[in-house]
């Protein structure tokens, strides 16, 4: 049996929290310890929902709660020792409670698995329930009375790649990157609501097997790189909003390293290929940050701070890469040229497909200067011989 849940108001007792601090939350309605528990995801959630409302001076009906500014960072430590201590315990509680022999009798039933539960691979879609929770708590959010509407068509048909984020984020914390172009790969429209060329049907896919250890694992399918600035920019808006639609951080702040992203890229129109390089590397940084603990703002400020990196990235000379077709057409233009220095000197030879004279045009005999060496041969010939007379009528005779 699991042990008994202490109180909400023990626990703020034993921290340490004064008569105003336990005043306003049971003001906000936190009066059980699993209620408090589940408040927030992390420490920011938790000053943003709680923490600073006291901080600014919370009111309801005529009843108002105001810390000293001496008393702020107490009161905020005490109410973060406090969460802290209630999603331990309740973490616990909410564990099933196992006996000994049950445990032994499912060790013996369980089939013995030498690389790892199944539990720890990603799954290919997301839990039942997070799409439609996630695309309601961003169209609840109103501007000027309006409710918003979550760009849908950005991540639809890309759910494997969104499971993949969201198990990282709430499951495993091994983070990895996201591919600059891997949700456009996958998704099933484009940025104009065009269907997706990229997308391969079923009985177009190949599916490549490598073999790890004693058994086929399904070899990773290669991600899709854009090729131009828009593309590049597309990549980046698709991943503002599946940052946003899981819940990496607050909004505001993703929408600004995404911006940021952007303009990086703008300054540089034409090192596209540095910039991928300089994005794969920021990206592994990241998700390595968010491994340890840091929260998405704090790993991407880290992140803006390092320009060094930027610029020691987009100072690489980087050739390109032949495209496809490229290398043999270029070998096939070096036999050819190498060939035609072998030709005969005179004209274009026998060439397969060259363009020979015929025989009437072979010779240029009714041009004028056919017609100038064949008299300057006549004079030439008969220079030294004595030109001939008439001897007149009396020769008739």
């Amino acid at each position: 049996m699991a042990d008994p849940v202490p109180s909400l108001s023990a626990l703020l007792k034993e921290a340490g929290a004064d008569s105003v601090v336990q005043d306003y939350v049971k003001a906000r309605g936190l009066t059980a310890l699993g209620t408090f528990a589940l408040l927030a995801k992390d420490h920011e959630g938790l000053r943003k929902v709680l923490i600073q409302p006291l901080m600014q001076g919370f009111k309801k009906g005529p009843t108002e709660f105001v810390l000293d500014d001496a008393d702020k960072p107490v009161a905020e430590a005490v109410l973060l020792t406090v969460w802290d201590e209630a999603n331990r315990i309740w973490a616990n509680h909410m564990k099933p409670a196992d006996t000994s022999a049950g445990k032994l009798s499912n060790a013996a039933s369980a089939p013995s698995n030498v690389h790892g539960a199944a539990d720890d691979k990603p799954p290919k879609q997301l839990p039942a329930g997070v799409w439609n929770s996630a695309i309601k708590r961003y169209n609840d959010v109103q501007i000027q009375g309006i409710n918003r509407s979550f760009p849908e068509r950005e991540l639809v048909g890309a759910e494997s790649v969104l499971a993949r984020a969201h198990f990282e984020h709430t499951k495993t914390k091994l983070y990895t990157p996201i591919g600059l172009g891997e949700l456009m790969q996958h998704r099933s429209f484009t940025a104009v609501g065009d269907p997706n060329p990229l997308v391969r049907s079923k009985a177009d896919a190949k599916t490549t097997l490598t073999v790890e250890g004693d058994k086929l694992v399904q070899e990773a399918e290669k991600v899709w790189a854009p090729k131009s600035v828009l593309s590049v920019i597309d990549a980046i808006r698709s991943i503002q909003w599946a940052w946003i639609l899981l819940d990496f951080g607050p909004e505001l702040k993703i929408s600004e390293f995404c911006d940021w992203l952007c303009l990086r890229l703008r300054a540089k129109p034409n090192k596209l290929e540095q910039f991928r390089i300089w994005y794969e590397q920021l990206a592994w940084q990241l998700a390595m940050q968010l491994r340890v603990g840091k929260s998405f703002v704090e790993a991407t400020e880290h992140i803006r701070a390092d320009l060094e990196l930027y610029h020691e990235t987009m100072a690489k000379e980087i050739t390109p890469a032949f495209k496809r077709g490229a290398k043999r057409k270029a070998e096939a233009d070096d036999v050819e040229q190498e060939h035609r220095q072998h030709l005969p000197a005179k004209g274009i030879g026998k060439a397969r497909g060259a363009w020979r004279p015929s025989a009437w045009n072979r010779w240029p005999r009714h041009s004028s200067s056919w017609d100038q060496q064949r008299s300057q041969s006549w004079n030439s010939s008969t220079k030294s011989a004595t030109p001939w007379q008439w001897p007149g009528p009396e020769a008739d005779k």
